[in-house]
């Protein structure tokens, strides 16, 4: 979330799930991000969270297991709840766009 915050896109971007990031380059991920509309978020607080969800990752045939996180951020002065799979890679948590998202870069 400080990378996005920041517009920190290669830093964000190294965060993404390898299955996304072989359909989508970092420099197209980095001009999708930099021509959206991008408002600041603040966390509030984790809702629940679900491990080993089996999930697939969109835009890919690839399934793998996840932690679907649900959260409460706050964006423009209104909370709003947020659902995130996060799958765990080499050691270190990424996270996935959604299918929508990812069509929307790769349009751009």
């Amino acid at each position: 979330m400080k990378q996005y915050n920041a517009e920190q896109w290669d830093r964000h971007y190294e965060t993404l799930v390898s299955a996304q990031r072989s359909i989508i380059t970092e420099k197209r991920y980095a001009a999708c991000r930099d021509k959206s509309v991008n408002p600041t978020f603040t966390w509030v607080k984790t809702v629940k969270t679900k491990a080993n969800v089996k999930s697939r990752i969109p835009g890919t045939s690839e399934a793998k297991p996840a932690t679907v996180v649900t959260a409460r951020l706050k964006v423009q002065g209104f909370t709003l709840p947020v659902t995130a799979h996060m799958f765990y890679e080499d050691g270190v948590w990424k996270w996935s766009m959604t299918k929508e998202n990812l069509q929307g870069c790769k349009k751009k």
